[in-house]
């Protein structure tokens, strides 16, 4: 592997006032906690679906050592890592790669890199190395063996209880520090990855929210979609699941915090020319210059990154608009 696994961080320690104020309010000890610590690390320890996702077990390991009270925390279930043919592009544990591969030449994390600066601010927690603010769930090896992409197995009925028992376990450990907490899936709808949220459980969790419905795969943020030939129907379809997303993430932070986000999700997607998929009606014309181009490219290939599309369709319409014309792809 490229990287060394990643040991998680706080981003600002606990202030011992701010430590003295939560101990009394739960009425704990540093004794006590460190306890509740030991206890959760030995459960992870003997847990059987750990020994078969080691990495998730050292990120939750860390998590453990490094969460406290009232912290906000982001987790999030996705799909398969790159094929290892292809550089092995993984998201668990603070990512990593083969050598000689760039983890970032890989279309699923360019979009989550992106997705992570709308997460930053308020997250108590580094968890990765590149992607910082979101712990990530997901089948730790690709089992695609030969060097011809194709797409993805889906999740295994023994791969789909093991990581739900681990998100199981991650809220557990957020509940019981009675943490802030999101969860998410971008694992797509063909994968299996709705069996697994229909098993993750954040009921009697008040901190916690859980949004239950996968968005379709994370790089379909970036691309058409494979069974959609129509621009406007592709638009539907994406812009229905992020403004699921956005709406139950809302909801979470005015349940948490007392307030609503400045920037909705949705609205952060739509106005970033990382996410082309997701677009809102008044960029209709827009978004059928680079669906046009999408499909004409006819790309395959996970890590081909399309935002010099968005930017290019997006030169096209101001010459459009200047010359009062009706939409058509024009060379700018």
């Amino acid at each position: 592997m490229k990287y060394e696994p990643f040991e998680v961080q706080r981003k600002v320690p606990v202030s011992n006032a701010d430590e003295e104020r939560l101990l009394d309010e739960f009425g704990l000890t540093r004794e006590g906690v460190q306890s509740m610590r030991d206890t959760l690390l030995s459960d992870l320890d003997n847990a059987s679906w750990s020994n078969r996702l080691p990495q998730t077990k050292h990120h939750l390991q860390g998590v453990i050592r490094e969460i406290f009270f009232r912290d906000t925390l982001y987790g999030c279930n996705l799909h398969c890592p790159k094929q290892q043919s292809f550089g092995h592009a993984a998201v668990v544990d603070g990512g990593n790669c083969l050598k000689g591969s760039d983890y970032t030449d890989c279309l699923s994390v360019k979009l989550l890199l992106e997705l992570d600066t709308y997460f930053k601010e308020q997250s108590s927690l580094i968890v990765g190395r590149d992607i910082k603010n979101t712990s990530y769930f997901e089948r730790e090896i690709c089992l695609t063996p030969d060097r011809k992409f194709q797409r993805c197995s889906p999740y295994k009925p023994m791969e789909v209880q093991d990581i739900a028992d681990a998100i199981n376990f991650y809220l557990r450990v957020c509940n019981d520090f009675h943490a802030n907490t999101f969860f998410w899936s971008g694992g797509g709808t063909t994968t299996n990855a709705g069996s697994i949220m229909e098993l993750v459980n954040a009921s009697d969790y008040p901190t916690i929210t859980v949004h239950k419905t996968p968005l379709y795969h994370i790089q379909f943020l970036a691309k058409t979609l494979p069974f959609t030939d129509d621009s406007e129907d592709n638009r539907k379809r994406m812009l229905q699941k992020v403004i699921m997303l956005s709406n139950d993430f809302d909801v979470h932070q005015e349940k948490t915090t007392g307030q609503r986000p400045q920037t909705s999700l949705l609205d952060f997607m739509c106005d970033s020319p990382h996410f082309p998929a997701v677009a809102q009606e008044k960029d209709a014309a827009l978004y059928q210059i680079w669906f046009d181009a999408e499909l004409e490219n006819e790309m395959t290939q996970l890590n081909e990154f399309l935002p010099d599309y968005c930017m290019k369709a997006q030169k096209q319409i101001m010459i459009i608009v200047s010359l009062d014309m009706h939409p058509t792809i024009l060379t700018a």
